[in-house]
């Protein structure tokens, strides 16, 4: 069975989990500066918050260009 989906829909889907994903990212980048969160992409705290904080702008990036928010 083949089911298609039209871009306007497509781009709601993505647009939808790319706020998810932002938003689980927000959550880990608040409690890895505050000490509680354990290591997402460096053991040392500055850089990971520092990578954190760059992975959130690089989906902010994309998820402007899908929503336009």
């Amino acid at each position: 069975m083949k089911i298609e989906i039209d871009n306007s829909l497509l781009e709601e889907i993505t647009a939808a989990e790319l706020k998810r994903i932002v938003a689980y990212l927000k959550q880990d980048y608040k409690k890895r500066k505050a000490g509680v969160k354990i290591a997402i992409f460096d053991m040392d705290k500055a850089k990971d918050v520092a990578e954190l904080k760059r992975h959130i702008d690089a989906f902010e990036l994309v998820l402007k260009y899908y929503a336009g928010d």
